[in-house]
């Protein structure tokens, strides 16, 4: 719920953040399906993915799309 909640307070604040889910996993994998990474444009983060070199891909993804906008 962490994720979710973070998503609405700044959404009430309109400010960006990029919000991932984990859909679908095929064996051994620190999270499962819906496992959530919010990453805020100050590169802050909430949530988990389960860390790894995964999730350092995803956050730097998502750091693009925020300074995209």
């Amino acid at each position: 719920m962490e994720v979710i909640e973070e998503a609405l307070r700044l959404t009430e604040k309109n400010e960006p953040f990029v919000m991932v889910t984990v859909t679908t996993t095929r064996g051994s994998t620190p999270q499962k399906a819906g496992a959530q990474l919010l990453v805020r444009w100050d590169g802050s983060s909430a949530g988990t993915l389960g860390g790894g070199c995964i999730e350092g891909d995803i956050w730097c993804l998502a750091k693009e799309m925020l300074h995209k906008q």
